[in-house]
Formats: C-alpha cells, structure tokens, sequence
C-alpha cells in the first residue's frame, strides 16, 4: 500500500497535462466553455 501511495501522486503530476490538453480540445470542439468551466473548476 506505501508503494501505491507514492506513486499515485507521481502518475497524477504526469497525467495532468494530458488531461488539460483533452479537457481544451473538448472545449474548442463542442463550444460551450461556461458548461465546460462550470463542470471542471
């Protein structure tokens, strides 16, 4: 279980990006920012 412990954090430093990334393209492709803001912030 310490093992898991440090690692989820390193895995969620590296995903974030990603995530950002994924999260901006939606945006710019669907077009609807304020449900987009409204759901992620």
């Amino acid at each position: 279980m310490k093992e898991r412990a440090l690692w989820l954090p390193a895995v969620a430093i590296l995903l974030a990006p990603f995530v950002v990334v994924i999260v901006r393209w939606c945006v710019s492709t669907v077009g609807t920012p304020d449900l987009a803001i409204r759901t992620f912030a």
